[in-house]
């Protein structure tokens, strides 16, 4: 259960930390469905991300920092300065 909440976690920080790079809309992009992240009242937004599932993020500005900060639960990619890719 500890490890779930650790997951959830760092999957949380890491598309906070992709967000508040580009203050501004971002769209997140899956093999079978596509959701939009769009300026709220916060500059967060969390992603459930599954076993050995991954999830690409388009920004519309480039990224300066991505942060995982447990590795062995998520890696994040970042592709080109406006693409990152996480993986769990």
């Amino acid at each position: 259960m500890l490890d779930s909440f650790l997951r959830k976690l760092v999957i949380a920080a890491v598309a906070a930390v992709a967000v508040a790079a580009v203050d501004a809309e971002a769209t997140v992009a899956r093999a079978d469905s596509v959701d939009s992240i769009g300026p709220a009242a916060g500059l967060s937004k969390s992603v459930k991300l599954g076993l050995n599932k991954s999830l690409v993020i388009d920004l519309p500005r480039d990224a300066r920092d991505v942060l995982v900060s447990n590795p062995k639960i998520a890696d994040a990619v970042i592709r080109t300065p406006r693409r990152i890719y996480l993986t769990g």
